[in-house]
């Protein structure tokens, strides 16, 4: 009897050492993915953030296309304007001028405002 409970016991600790080893395993691996996705991301997310300054800046509620270029090198025109409609601005296009100019879709109403300031 003796035998068969200790058997039990080391099939239980075996598992169960197991199991905590396997946890901590993934965990580090998970931190790692991460940490490798974010360190071959952060060239994209610090465009993003120079983005997002210059469309939330309180004078400009739009700007032109070339001038956020400008801020930004190496990333295609493509790639820019895919990484603007992530951060969810949108294009707007100027008949008159034919500039393709840029917004975040948040500030739609503060643009229309202006508009109608301006019209009276």
């Amino acid at each position: 009897m003796d035998k068969e409970i200790w058997g039990i016991i080391g099939v239980v600790i075996g598992f169960l050492g197991k199991g905590i080893i396997d946890l901590i395993l993934s965990r580090r691996s998970h931190e790692h993915k991460e940490k490798m996705y974010r360190l071959e991301n952060q060239d994209k997310e610090n465009v993003k953030e120079i983005l997002l300054d210059m469309l939330n800046h309180r004078k400009f509620i739009s700007r032109n296309f070339d001038t956020l270029k400008k801020r930004i090198g190496g990333f295609s025109d493509d790639e820019i304007r895919r990484i603007l409609m992530e951060i969810k601005a949108q294009k707007l296009s100027n008949p008159k001028d034919n500039k393709e100019k840029w917004l975040l879709k948040d500030r739609i109403k503060e643009l229309d405002t202006r508009a109608n300031k301006h019209k009276t």
